[in-house]
């Protein structure tokens, strides 16, 4: 069973959530979501966010915790620590906040005792280097 980690942004506060709380249904979409999103992060290992398309489960998530969630919000997601995810819903047509985001990831990082990690590192060890280039002239 996986759990969902509800923040609330204005308090900072935390409460955990099991999909056991959630109708089956929701929770079996809910968990596709967060597959596709695990998957992002294998296939991108040099990302740390993305965003999105809102799922409708994610709609219907969000109206149940009391929120004006729409077919046309998008998903800011997050890796927090490999295999630890954080989603921010994005309601309108304005630039993420990314920088606010990435204040959170990096909050949840120490709470979580992950060790932040720079995006050169994060790749895979195996692989050449570039060289840094040269200045001109």
């Amino acid at each position: 069973m996986t759990d969902i980690l509800l923040v609330d942004p204005d308090t900072g506060s935390m409460q955990t959530a099991p999909h056991a709380k959630l109708p089956s249904e929701w929770a079996e979409q809910l968990e596709e979501v967060m597959q596709r999103d695990r998957d992002f992060f294998r296939q991108h290992p040099e990302q740390d966010y993305y965003i999105r398309a809102i799922t409708p489960v994610e709609v219907l998530e969000g109206q149940a915790m009391g929120k004006v969630v729409g077919e046309d919000a998008r998903v800011l997601v997050g890796e927090v620590i490999p295999g630890n995810r954080i989603r921010m819903t994005i309601l309108d047509d304005l630039p993420p906040p990314v920088e606010e985001f990435r204040a959170m990831q990096q909050h949840f990082r120490q709470k979580l005792g992950g060790k932040t990690q720079a995006l050169k590192g994060r790749g895979n060890p195996n692989k050449k280097k570039r060289p840094k280039a040269k200045g001109f002239g």
